[in-house]
């Protein structure tokens, strides 16, 4: 499966060349330290939840998983990195795909925060370098990609970045949906 790069509306089918689904998907998030654009670190945290229904109603908060919440029984959510130093990946989660169907999930939002962004002053318009990347956890392959840098607005906080969406045939394919919010 060769990787693609995501833009806003593209969709990636998650199965193999075979048509065997994919199971286990990391989400890597990255980003740039802060380069002068605020007296603060930026602090960019990943978030997924396994939801019941296309509104992204979350099946139950212990399925929300994030850096207070690291583990559900779907997902699980690496370290917080509070500044983006370090090259490569700076934080993601791993999701398996049979477990949050098996929980009643039918969409998996992937959301990135910039964590305190309001008493900070910060934005998303403000942040360097940053990416997100899909990875097939049995081969270790990129599948897909997408920069995220400066694509928001002065009040943009959080962005939902894509959504795994559960097909009628039982597999999943991820849509890329890039909508700004300006609330954490």
């Amino acid at each position: 499966m060769a990787s693609l790069v995501l833009t806003k509306g593209s969709s990636l089918p998650l199965t193999k060349e075979d048509n065997t689904p994919l199971k286990n998907i990391r989400v890597n998030l990255s980003w740039n330290p802060n380069e002068s654009k605020s007296s603060y670190q930026f602090d960019l945290d990943i978030i997924g939840a396994v939801c019941k229904n296309q509104d992204l109603q979350a099946v139950s908060s212990d399925n929300i998983a994030y850096f207070g919440q690291k583990e559900t029984p779907a997902i699980k959510v690496s370290q917080d990195n509070t500044t983006g130093v370090g090259d490569g990946v700076d934080e993601y989660f791993d999701l398996d795909l049979t477990k949050a169907a098996a929980v009643g999930g039918t969409h998996i939002p992937v959301l990135v925060c910039i964590y305190g962004a309001s008493r900070k002053g910060q934005n998303f318009a403000m942040v360097d370098g940053a990416s997100v990347e899909l990875v097939d956890l049995d081969t270790g392959s990129v599948i897909g990609s997408c920069n995220i840098t400066e694509q928001g607005s002065s009040s943009d906080e959080s962005l939902l970045v894509g959504v795994f969406e559960k097909q009628s045939d039982g597999t999943f394919k991820y849509n890329q949906t890039n909508e700004f919010f300006n609330k954490s």
